[in-house]
């Protein structure tokens, strides 16, 4: 029984002995009653980074709460004593002083010398910088500031005083040294780094929706890059700020064939969806082909699809910083031609007539023809007429024929180019329909020669005119004449 007793008693020396070592080993190194919420004392953060430090000192009744009764007494304790975590290296050539500024008043009133030492229970490596004789009591403390000034040594700033640097600690000890509440101060986090830019960029495109190979020329044109030009800087306009949406266009307008190309910098993704919400309309996309109303489309744009999208700056279609995507397909309005019982459908046959009408030369201007997937059933004609290219009608103005001065038709043969003579057939006066007939190509021809049909005009004949309009049409026929799909193409 008696040994229970000892075993029982050295137990709890040993738990106490543990409790005071682990209590000597947090600032300020001693058994002291270090909790906030024991006391009324704290301190707020620190002023002034050297060799002037300050502190305004706060005695909150509501703050003392202490988990058990018995340790109330320290609710009424005295301030005698500041003290700050230190290294034990600043005590090397160091002289500061402590300075009491009582509320209101601008007299700093000199309290005592700061003086550094290692406490007698401390571990090597730990400090306290301490000036005692404050005198303050709960009723009285609140509002006063204390500051140290720094007069001597290479600790000059609470930075280098502080073994956390910019973390640093604060003890408050009454007269018994019983009680040292201790403020621990930590600066706030730095603020969330902001989001990083990101570059996009918008490409405005014009393009023949059944075949992407055949290229539009349709920015080409002076006239059309600048309207496009003009249409993006003034779209783009409204989100240019030095803080949010567009920071900067990267790279200008830039025209080339079927498309026109700006880049820019937006500040963040976040603003990149921002962005997108307020470009990705219809508007946007039409007023850079010069459209004012959807309905009223350009007749060189007839039947063809627009869009516009957002890529990166590589070319390649991406939401990551910008998401747009808008197309609209013009309207084609077909003339009343051919004027014969025929199946006039595009893409019923495998034959078709470039949209693109080029002009290598003044008064010159030539159609090609080329072969093409069939995307609207197929036409077949009387066994399988429709695998060959009978003739191509033309919807030219009748009372124009004298300014057409001759027609030829362009082949290839690798590399050598054959150009023949074609004689000019018109139909009827009312009907304005020019024949280019008895061609007799078949699909191998049409790859193989890549014919052109082309028409060189007087001087004084616009070709405009000879068409009806900025559109040329053409109808393909097969031998018995049972399909005809028209087409319509358009100089850029």
């Amino acid at each position: 029984m008696r040994r229970a007793v000892i075993a029982v008693a050295l137990l709890g020396f040993l738990a106490a002995a543990s409790a005071q070592d682990e209590g000597r080993t947090i600032f300020p190194y001693s058994t002291c009653d270090k909790l906030q919420r024991d006391s009324v004392y704290s301190v707020s953060a620190a002023t002034g980074t050297g060799p002037k430090i300050c502190w305004t000192i706060k005695s909150t009744a509501s703050q003392c709460n202490p988990a058990k009764p018995e340790d109330r007494f320290c609710c009424g304790a005295d301030l005698h004593k500041f003290e700050l975590d230190v290294k034990p290296s600043c005590a090397n050539n160091f002289e500061a002083w402590g300075y009491l500024t009582a509320p209101g008043s601008d007299e700093a009133v000199k309290v005592g010398r700061a003086y550094i030492r290692a406490p007698p229970n401390s571990e090597p490596g730990e400090a306290t910088l301490y000036v005692a004789g404050l005198e303050l009591t709960p009723g009285t403390a609140d509002g006063y500031e204390f500051c140290l000034k720094i007069t001597k040594g290479m600790c000059n700033s609470l930075t280098k005083l502080s073994p956390g640097g910019e973390l640093w600690q604060v003890a408050l000890v009454d007269t018994t040294h019983a009680c040292c509440p201790v403020t621990k101060y930590a600066p706030p986090p730095p603020p969330p780094s902001p989001p990083a830019p990101c570059d996009a960029c918008l490409v405005w495109t014009v393009k023949h929706q059944n075949d992407e190979e055949i290229r539009i020329p349709f920015f080409n044109n002076e006239d059309r890059c600048d309207t496009a030009t003009e249409a993006i800087m003034e779209m783009l306009k409204p989100f240019q700020s030095s803080t949010s949406g567009i920071i900067a266009i990267t790279t200008p307008p830039t025209c080339s064939d079927n498309t026109v190309r700006v880049c820019v910098r937006l500040w963040s993704t976040e603003e990149g969806v921002r962005v997108s919400e307020g470009l990705r309309t219809l508007d946007n996309l039409l007023s850079v082909f010069g459209i004012d109303n959807k309905d009223d489309c350009p007749a060189n744009l007839d039947g063809l699809l627009i869009s516009m999208e957002s890529t990166n700056t590589n070319g390649v279609q991406t939401r990551d910083c910008l998401d747009i995507f808008q197309a609209y397909e013009c309207p084609m309005l077909a003339p009343p031609f051919p004027y014969c019982e025929c199946v006039r459908k595009r893409f019923v046959t495998p034959f078709g007539v470039s949209p693109v009408v080029t002009n290598p030369k003044p008064r010159k201007y030539c159609v090609a023809v080329y072969t093409m997937p069939i995307l609207n059933g197929r036409c077949n004609g009387k066994d399988n007429s429709a695998d060959t290219i009978d003739k191509i009608e033309f919807w030219f103005d009748y009372k124009l024929r004298y300014g057409l001065d001759y027609i030829t038709i362009e082949t290839m043969s690798g590399s050598a180019k054959t150009i023949t003579p074609k004689a000019a057939i018109w139909g009827v006066p009312k009907e304005n329909t020019l024949k280019v007939s008895q061609l007799g190509w078949s699909q191998s021809d049409v790859d193989s020669k890549m014919p052109q049909i082309c028409f060189t005009l007087k001087r004084g004949t616009s070709f405009d005119d000879l068409a009806l309009g900025a559109n040329v049409w053409s109808s393909v026929f097969d031998p018995e004449q049972v399909c005809c799909p028209t087409y319509f193409g358009s100089v850029y």
